[in-house]
């Protein structure tokens, strides 16, 4: 079938010549006029021009010469009116040549270095391109620089503006720093561009900062200047010197606590009893004239005040009536007896019962919070939360302090951070690429690429790659061009005969030298070193240089491009921490941070409360200096005592060692106040145990027993009892003895009494001496009375009760406390 094609293809071409390619109408005329005549096709119609087809029509026996399409004898045939081509002839071919003249243009589009600092436009005069480059225009972001630390240096490569934003926060001089604090020190690193607010030793902000302990100096913060002033006042004491008032006879005492003086008449200055009378109804007050000394006796059982009614139970108020000088002992509402009654539903108190006292106290757990509030730690990349009364403070993921935080490994995106909230951003790039469909220019015969390293991409043309068969076109009148879609080749089918001279194998490239094999018919166009017709043929792999190809000379030019890059010293950003490079394949600078390298003190930050971090500027190096002291967990404050608990307060670094309640080391730890009980320390589990001491007693109440001739007494520190005999008194009848055997010894009422028997004869050698006499009553007095101390009824006893009750102390029954037993709630838990 391509004979076929061929065939209609000859056909097509020989009716368009006939018909439609004859010179004009005069031509005709002329030749007409110079027609030659010829009898067969062999007869010559040769008119000498070699642009028309010379035959022989045998109808009418005359020669035709039809002018041939496309055929030139000069290069004035071929003139295109385009400035942009050289025309010429191939006088070989006689075929036109249409040559597009390098660096030439049309319009100012045919202008464009795809730069965005350049403004490109055509001379139509000489018809070159003109690209000048604007004033102000960066290409990248080192061209916008303006040395400020304070701001953010960018620059916008698509329209090739700069700009320059301030940084949140940054300081220039210290007066941008300015707290509104007067008790800091601001000052301003003109480095980093960081603010720094260091406490003033001793500056005050409240009248509280300045108390100097002292209650007779007025405390007062001046908080316009930070200055404290203590001034004295009046009258205020701070010793017993203050309120001598020159009186011998006074006691003089300064309350440090109030600043207040009292001067207390002395003892020793009396005229007379009223002088002594200390308003105590317990005293008996009496002065010495003589002396001038006064004694106040304490009358026994009576109180002079609260303390001497205290009857060791910490639950009752004990109070003295001072009118009466009796005591009263009433049960304490609220007063506790155990740790749980004192709990007050506050995490962070620790609530404990004083056991002597019977009162609560409810201290606060240092570094307890309440809040999450209350255990911010200034830091924005913590999560600060407060449970069960501790503070945590969790870094959150994914927040950043620095830039180099914010790398998401796209080479097309700018990644920045925010410091004052910690959040990274990416912002892409325009023009950049990051995978090779990003750079797809939709022409099927260009390799697309994007480098993933610098977000740039490539469109190679594909060497013979076509999508038509127009694009395989040879410029050869004597091969035929044919484009496979399916694979984008071009094939070139040699006319067989068309080539017979080198002439016929050119291929309008002048870089190529084209030679004709006379034996096969066929043309070679081999490439010729160093000579270049396009730009693209003149890349030196170099970013830096603008390569153009000067079509008239065929030779490469190499133009070096402002702002690029060719080596790692025009890449200095004069910054200690930072290490700049060229990346010479794209002519772009690069910037790499130096590891452990410091430039402020904020850099150094290890994470831990327990160092001072610091940086110093003169080898750009950290330190990090453990602070004595400190802690961070709270296995580092174990002060080695089984009584307290030790705990790390984690947000300061302080240990904090609290006692544990009810707890002992030594019996010294268990004293509950009271001599009646054995104060013992159990030190496998530190805790206390106090006995009552049997026998012990605490008051005179404990030591009271059923006899009325003594006066019983207790001595408190040792807690043992004395019972000192009342002179005169009596309990029983043998307590009255008088030693006179004719009297009758009675004890009534605790006093004694003597009644003479009658008829008694005292005689000291009589066998029946203090006997009655035989005629008197029948019962012998002294043996009434043998009878009755054993035990016998005496009817004629005053107080008779019907029996005898055996002399000596009776055991008085203690008041016994009565512990109240806690009742156990149980906690039920709802099921979900």
């Amino acid at each position: 079938m391509m004979w076929v094609r061929s065939l209609r293809y000859a056909a097509l071409l020989l009716a368009l010549l006939v018909v439609g390619c004859a010179r004009p109408s005069a031509d005709v005329g002329a030749t007409r006029a110079a027609a030659v005549s010829c009898a067969s096709p062999r007869d010559s119609c040769d008119d000498g021009d070699v642009c028309t087809a010379d035959t022989c029509n045998v109808m009418s026996g005359t020669c035709t010469n039809i002018p041939i399409m496309g055929c030139c004898a000069n290069a004035t045939d071929c003139a295109d009116g385009q400035p942009c081509t050289a025309d010429s002839c191939d006088l070989g071919r006689n075929r036109c040549v249409h040559a597009p003249v390098s660096s030439c243009c049309t319009t100012n589009a045919t202008c464009s270095d795809s730069r965005a600092c350049t403004d490109d436009s055509c001379d139509l005069s000489t018809h070159t391109c003109v690209n000048t480059r604007r004033a102000g225009c960066c290409e990248l972001d080192s061209h916008c620089a303006d040395f400020d630390v304070c701001t953010l240096d960018r620059c916008d490569v698509a329209s090739g503006s700069c700009s320059n934003t301030n940084i949140a926060g940054c300081c220039r001089t210290s007066a941008d720093c300015g707290d509104a604090d007067v008790c800091t020190s601001d000052s301003c690193d003109p480095i980093s561009g960081a603010c720094s607010h260091v406490n003033v030793p001793g500056c005050c902000r409240t009248g509280a900062d300045c108390d100097d302990s002292n209650a007779c100096t007025a405390d007062a913060c001046d908080a316009s200047t930070g200055i404290c002033t203590n001034v004295g006042i009046p009258g205020c004491c701070s010793g017993p010197a203050d309120c001598d008032d020159l009186r011998s006879c006074t006691v003089d005492v300064c309350d440090i606590a109030s600043g207040l003086c009292s001067n207390t008449p002395g003892p020793s200055c009396c005229t007379s009893d009223v002088d002594c009378d200390d308003a105590a109804v317990c005293t008996a007050d009496v002065c010495n004239v003589s002396s001038g000394v006064c004694t106040n006796a304490v009358i026994p059982s009576c109180c002079t005040g609260d303390g001497d009614c205290v009857d060791a139970d910490p639950c009752t108020a004990d109070a003295c009536n001072l009118t009466t000088g009796s005591c009263s002992n009433a049960a304490i509402a609220g007063c506790c007896g155990a740790d749980a009654d004192c709990a007050d539903a506050d995490p962070c108190t620790t609530d404990a019962c004083n056991l002597a006292t019977g009162s609560c106290t409810n201290a606060a757990i240092a570094g307890c919070c309440a809040t999450d509030a209350d255990c911010n730690d200034g830091v924005v990349c913590t999560d600060d939360r407060c449970a069960a009364g501790a503070c945590t403070n969790a870094p959150i993921a994914g927040c950043c302090r620095i830039d180099g935080e914010c790398d998401d490994g796209v080479a097309c995106t700018t990644d920045r951070c925010d410091p004052a909230t910690g959040a990274c951003s990416n912002t892409g790039i325009v023009g950049c690429c990051a995978a090779d469909a990003d750079c797809d220019d939709a022409n099927g015969c260009t390799t697309d690429r994007c480098d993933s390293a610098t977000g740039l991409c490539s469109n190679a043309a594909i060497a013979g790659c076509c999508g038509a068969d127009a694009d395989c076109n040879d410029s050869d009148s004597c091969t035929r061009d044919v484009c496979d879609v399916a694979s984008r080749t071009c094939s070139y089918v040699a006319v067989l005969g068309c080539c017979t001279r080198d002439a016929d194998c050119r291929d309008t490239n002048d870089c190529t030298a084209d030679v004709c094999d006379v034996a096969s018919g066929a043309c070679s166009n081999v490439a010729v070193g160093g000579c270049c017709n396009f730009d693209a043929e003149c890349a030196d792999a170099s970013a830096c240089t603008r390569d153009v190809c000067d079509v008239p000379s065929h030779q490469c030019t190499h133009t070096p491009l402002l702002g690029c890059c060719s080596a790692d010293g025009e890449c200095e950003d004069g910054r200690a921490c930072t290490t700049s490079s060229c990346d010479t394949g794209t002519g772009l600078c690069a910037f790499s941070d130096v590891s452990g390298c410091c430039e402020v003190d904020s850099e150094c930050d290890d994470g831990s409360r327990c160092t001072n971090d610091s940086c110093d500027r003169a080898t750009n190096t950290c330190t990090n200096v453990l602070i004595a002291s400190c802690c961070t967990r709270d296995s580092d404050c174990d002060d080695g005592r089984a009584c307290t608990a030790d705990s790390c307060e984690v947000s300061s670094g302080a240990c904090v060692n609290s006692p544990v309640a009810r707890c002992c080391e030594v019996a010294a730890d268990c004293f509950d106040g009271s001599a009646c009980t054995q104060d013992v320390c159990d030190a496998s589990t530190n805790t206390c145990t106090n006995a009552p001491i049997p026998g012990c007693c605490a008051t005179d109440g404990d030591c009271v027993d059923i006899r009325v001739c003594t006066v019983d007494r207790c001595d408190a520190a040792s807690g043992t009892c004395s019972d000192a005999r009342v002179t005169g008194c009596c309990e029983r009848d043998d307590d009255c003895d008088d030693a006179d055997a004719c009297t009758r010894d009675r004890c009534r009422g605790s006093t004694c009494e003597f009644t003479a028997t009658v008829g008694c004869r005292p005689d000291a050698g009589s066998p029946d001496a203090g006997s009655l006499d035989a005629g008197g009553p029948g019962l012998d007095a002294g043996a009434v009375d043998a009878a009755a101390d054993a035990g016998e009824v005496r009817p004629t006893d005053p107080g008779w009760c019907g029996c005898r009750v055996p002399g000596g102390r009776r055991a008085q029954p203690r008041s016994a406390l009565v512990l109240l037993l806690s009742t156990l709630a149980l906690i039920m838990r709802r099921r979900r």
